[in-house]
């Protein structure tokens, strides 16, 4: 990182060197583990780190030469982009109807998506046969680093790490760190759980300790929200994964009257000030990107317009949205997809998704909690959509390692009782 403020893009350069050493040395654990920290510092707004977001597209290009090029030596090949085969498929379709305007970037954003789903699994596969949990424990520390760096800079110069007096560590922004504290910990609950001898009790925590505490000061509302659900919904689950999916249900039917009375709730909490009471009324903007969505979605229902057809549509009315009060893009995972991709695209890749947390929770059953607390936040972010993003990948490797029979195998006490 100190390379890359000094000298800027040749930066590109060290990257590109130590991903090709890492590979003549068959270091398949820091290959993934150092994707994954170039995607998060690509996220960071430091004019400094820029070489970071040139160097994430050559650092992916390269694992995929490596992958086409040297196959023998991943075999046997992870199947777990064939789930999303039918969503890859349509979103390339979808590409025809791209204007030609943004067909290379649509195009990229696409095959990225691909590279995504491929090169993670069958990476993180390879790296497992030859190191086993060191794999699990390195990808932790990479989070535990990032969080401990940002805070810091907190305390040395706070500045560095504050966008709009509200902290945001090392990530693009203060909900980008809440999101980021949410997946993590996600992750790490669960792979606590299928590897229960993995981290000490300090261990533990520490990064728990980290993660409560770079939420609280990035005053991300939906990562706390997100956060409460995961943790009400494991404890639903297990009691019964009937029971957890029941109590979603009502907490559905129950949503408008939280949604309708959330100020007064907050208020009475005494929250106001923390979870920024006066931007709940008016959804902080969100809905005037909402309706801009669903307004074009309403033309082609069924079939989108490629990835990148959504950053256009908002980039192409930003004046008219900051006259609006909103900033930014849909801020929504699902109205996202169904921009790009149409409704069969959305469809698609929830039948993917969804199916393979389904799957996760034959070896552990917090997967269908951790599903949920997911599904919620991506109604007001639309990460999801993207690939080459700090967030999507630890989904990628959590999928992974709990669909993985040769990870975890399914034992017959692990199955979700259904009573």
């Amino acid at each position: 990182m100190l390379f890359s403020i000094l000298a800027g893009p040749v930066a590109i350069g060290l990257i590109f060197f130590s991903v090709i050493v890492l590979k003549l040395r068959g270091s398949y654990t820091e290959l993934l583990a150092g994707l994954w920290f170039v995607f998060i510092m690509s996220d960071n707004r430091a004019s400094g780190l820029s070489s970071f977001e040139q160097s994430k597209y050559v650092y992916t290009v390269l694992l995929a030469f490596f992958l086409f090029f040297d196959n023998k030596n991943f075999k046997p090949f992870s199947k777990f982009y064939l789930r999303f085969l039918p969503f890859m498929l349509i979103a390339f379709y979808c590409l025809f109807h791209s204007p030609t305007s943004i067909f290379l970037q649509a195009f990229s954003k696409t095959l990225s998506y691909f590279f995504l789903l491929l090169l993670v699994p069958n990476y993180l596969s390879k790296s497992y046969r030859e190191n086993g949990t060191d794999l699990l424990r390195l990808l932790i520390y990479v989070a535990i680093f990032i969080l401990l760096m940002g805070l810091v800079f907190k305390v040395f110069i706070p500045s560095y790490v504050t966008l709009e007096q509200r902290y945001r560590g090392m990530l693009g922004n203060p909900n980008g760190l809440g999101l980021f504290c949410l997946i993590v910990f996600i992750f790490f609950v669960l792979i606590n759980k299928s590897f229960a001898q993995l981290f000490n009790r300090n261990e533990k925590i520490v990064f728990y300790g980290l993660i409560f505490l770079s939420i609280l000061l990035s005053g991300s509302r939906n990562a706390l929200f997100a956060v409460m659900i995961f943790l009400l919904f494991s404890a639903f689950t297990r009691i019964s994964a009937v029971f957890g999916f029941v109590m979603l249900i009502l907490l559905l039917m129950g949503y408008e009257y939280i949604n309708v009375n959330i100020l007064t709730i907050v208020k009475s909490l005494g929250l106001q000030s923390y979870l920024r009471a006066e931007t709940l009324s008016n959804a902080a903007g969100r809905y005037v990107a909402w309706k801009l969505a669903w307004d074009n979605i309403s033309k082609d229902i069924f079939l989108g317009h490629g990835f990148e057809y959504t950053n256009n549509l908002f980039k192409t009315n930003q004046q008219a949205l900051n006259d609006l009060g909103h900033q930014g893009n849909a801020h929504n995972s699902y109205l996202t997809f169904w921009l790009d991709t149409g409704l069969l695209g959305l469809l698609a890749f929830l039948w993917g998704f969804v199916g393979n947390f389904i799957r996760a929770a034959k070896r552990n059953k917090l997967a269908m909690a951790a599903l949920y607390a997911i599904l919620f936040s991506a109604v007001f972010e639309s990460y999801l959509t993207a690939s080459l993003n700090p967030y999507t990948i630890v989904i990628v490797m959590l999928l992974t390692i709990l669909t993985s029979d040769e990870i975890l195998p399914i034992q017959a006490e692990a199955i979700i009782p259904l009573h």
